[in-house]
């Protein structure tokens, strides 16, 4: 039906339709405090250490992760497999199938699902703090109303509330 309903200029199903809204609501809500943050990261002088964000749920095994490497030039970000947990893990229904899809390897053995991705400017940025959010949505069930900590390197923990939604990468 989607290519005959897309050339035939039929609405989306509406099951469809509101999950993408949620998604999109749920990105929004959130994404400047989240891209601000990463940006503050890569404003400090490179260092080896204290270049990392984590955002969690109230879960504390649904989390996603990255970390600014090679001098701010590749992030490595990872989604929680539960492989560190002490219970077994629960994802959102098709979640592992969601986190795949957003480009995490989900082959692994022993740790988290993981991808790296390059840094050129902060339209990257921008896409990442995207990336998370999503990943926390889609792979985890996160929305409006789940607590989100927010744990940036060198800064108090903070738990996200919908916010700001004019920024904008700024390179």
């Amino acid at each position: 039906m989607g290519l005959a309903a897309f050339s035939l200029g039929l609405a989306a199903p509406p099951a469809f339709a509101q999950a993408a809204t949620d998604l999109d609501a749920f990105v929004a809500a959130y994404h400047c405090p989240v891209y601000t943050a990463m940006e503050s990261i890569r404003a400090r002088p490179m260092t080896p250490l204290d270049r990392f964000i984590v955002l969690a749920t109230d879960n504390d095994q649904r989390y996603v992760q990255c970390q600014f490497m090679d001098d701010d030039k590749v992030l490595y970000c990872e989604a929680s497999s539960g492989f560190y947990g002490k219970t077994r893990m629960r994802f959102a229904k098709g979640g592992r199938t969601a986190i795949a899809a957003l480009g995490f390897d989900i082959n692994v053995a022993d740790g988290n699902f993981w991808q790296g991705r390059p840094v050129r400017d902060s339209t990257d940025v921008w896409s990442t703090a995207s990336l998370l959010l999503e990943t926390l949505y889609r792979g985890y069930g996160a929305r409006l109303k789940t607590k989100i900590e927010m744990h940036v390197a060198l800064l108090p923990k903070t738990i996200l509330k919908p916010g700001d939604r004019t920024c904008v990468p700024t390179s």
